[in-house]
């Protein structure tokens, strides 16, 4: 797996999380959303994403996005993560 493209592809995959309102995330909690993705060198990478609270008060949402592709002996796994808080006065 070519890891500068699977990061690549986990940045923008965050990218459009962090995007979303926090309400639409919040109804995202629990959840896995999948998709496969073709880079330019034809490459296929497996993104999930997963959205869970990230602190017990329920004002910050943990996005993780991992990478499942091709290795030379097995399949390879890349992970980000990021935190969104919730905007004051929610």
């Amino acid at each position: 797996m070519d890891r500068h493209l699977a990061y690549a592809a986990i940045a923008a995959w965050l990218d459009r999380f962090r995007s979303r309102p926090f309400e639409v995330l919040e109804r995202e909690v629990g959840t896995a959303m999948n998709d496969r993705v073709r880079v330019a060198s034809g490459e296929e990478f497996l993104l999930e994403a997963r959205v869970e609270w990230a602190d017990a008060r329920r004002d910050r949402l943990r996005i993780s996005v991992t990478a499942d592709g091709p290795g030379c002996f097995n399949l390879e796994r890349l992970e980000e993560r990021t935190v969104v808080k919730r905007p004051r006065g929610d």
